[in-house]
């Protein structure tokens, strides 16, 4: 419990509240609100970026789940368990030679 907090709510909380600042990381830091949001949400280049993320990150979390349930589904199925078995054993001995 403590090492979760150590390594993640502290710097989590730091990050927070340094993300409300204007500090380049020497000096004094000065509060500024939600500035910091309001020039990113008008940034085009952030937007962009934001936007290929979270199709990225769509694409990575359900495409490995699908193809995981179809292998699944596939060797489920007595006769497609067959084919799949044969499939996977003759293409490993076609490498081998």
């Amino acid at each position: 419990m403590v090492t979760t907090i150590v390594i993640i709510v502290v710097p989590t909380l730091a990050t927070a509240a340094f993300s409300l600042t204007d500090w380049s990381g020497f000096g004094e830091a000065s509060f500024i609100g939600l500035e910091n949001f309001r020039q990113l949400a008008r940034d085009a280049g952030f937007l962009q970026s934001l936007k290929h993320a979270v199709i990225w990150t769509a694409i990575f979390l359900t495409v490995p789940i699908f193809m995981g349930r179809s292998v699944r589904s596939c060797s489920a199925s007595p006769g497609l368990s067959r084919l799949f078995s044969s499939w996977c054993t003759s293409s490993r001995s076609r490498w081998r030679a």
